[in-house]
């Protein structure tokens, strides 16, 4: 719930604006219950008249708000894959074609910045940014060791 409570289609959120809703709500809270709901809640839309079609209702079941939200996150995972697989193979072809310590270093100071950057962007939390930014810059600098050894060789 509490991941969600910021969602237009959240799931717990109690909509007022269907002639059934509002009809509930009167029926079982009050109508002193329900001045109280209405003055602390803004309706998000206009009130459903008694004459309205069911083809113009959108009817959204638990079933359905989990399939899009799994194919929102889906989408997500694929484009963090894509980036982050783009983050470890450009610096590793950069090192491979150009086997030189300068290269190595320079490399890795800016795939490791903006790696930092794009981390930041994307986390909440300062202990995760650095705990990720550690961990990419370790594999880039055993990766430079490696490269600059069989280039001395």
């Amino acid at each position: 719930m509490s991941s969600r409570h910021h969602d237009a289609d959240d799931p717990f959120y109690v909509s007022g604006t269907r002639c059934n809703d509002r009809a509930l709500l009167a029926h079982y809270i009050g109508p002193r219950g329900s001045h109280q709901i209405l003055k602390t809640a803004t309706v998000s839309g206009p009130w459903e008249t008694k004459d309205s079609t069911d083809s113009q209702q959108k009817h959204d079941t638990r079933t359905e708000n989990y399939r899009r939200s799994w194919m929102r996150g889906f989408y997500e995972r694929v484009g963090v894959a894509a980036l982050s697989g783009a983050f470890l193979i450009a610096p590793m072809w950069l090192m491979v074609l150009h086997k030189t310590l300068y290269t190595g270093l320079i490399s890795t100071t800016g795939f490791v910045a903006v790696f930092g950057f794009t981390a930041a962007a994307f986390l909440r939390h300062p202990t995760e940014v650095v705990a990720c930014t550690a961990a990419y810059a370790a594999v880039l600098v055993v990766f430079v060791g490696l490269t600059t050894e069989n280039a001395a060789d």
